[in-house]
């Protein structure tokens, strides 16, 4: 079971820019990763025998996993913090920059983008290597990964190398 956050806004801003990967959603995923510690979850609903006491785990599972993920997205003015300064479950870094850049601004897009390569400094390497592909114009195309959705980053909003200052 999936629980997706998802923004008509986020979606037209990202259609503005053709490098960007255009997904439905922003955050969240399977339930189990939207915990501080992921795990997989599954239900087992074919034996009738046992199939109210599943749903009803099913039932509690949403009440206590997706609906707080989903209400941190509701008050905007705790939530940008936050990912400026930290990681949130199940909201990987590209998506959190697409976002930052739609909702806030520039600067805390790049501080956000910044803040990710100082938690994962053994990234730096392959974000440099696909930055670099920009400098080629046959070399840019969309890509999804958070080092490299970084690069993309790094580049169609201008924010210049993240790592070298």
């Amino acid at each position: 079971m999936s629980a997706i956050v998802s923004s008509p806004k986020l979606k037209k801003f990202r259609a503005k820019y053709p490098l960007l990967i255009l997904r439905p959603g922003i955050a969240g995923g399977h339930l189990g990763r939207l915990q501080k510690n992921p795990s997989s979850l599954s239900w087992e609903l074919a034996n009738p025998a046992v199939r109210a006491e599943v749903v009803s785990d099913v039932i509690q599972s949403i009440e206590t996993m997706a609906l707080p993920y989903f209400a941190q997205f509701e008050e905007l003015s705790t939530l940008m913090p936050r990912i400026i300064e930290d990681e949130l479950q199940a909201f990987e870094a590209n998506d959190v920059i697409d976002f930052l850049m739609c909702f806030a601004d520039k600067e805390s897009a790049r501080l956000a983008a910044k803040n990710f390569f100082s938690r994962k400094p053994d990234l730096i390497p392959e974000y440099k290597k696909h930055l670099a592909f920009f400098d080629k114009p046959e070399s840019r195309q969309p890509y999804d990964h958070d080092h490299v959705g970084l690069a993309t980053a790094s580049y169609i909003y201008g924010f210049g190398d993240l790592v070298n200052e």
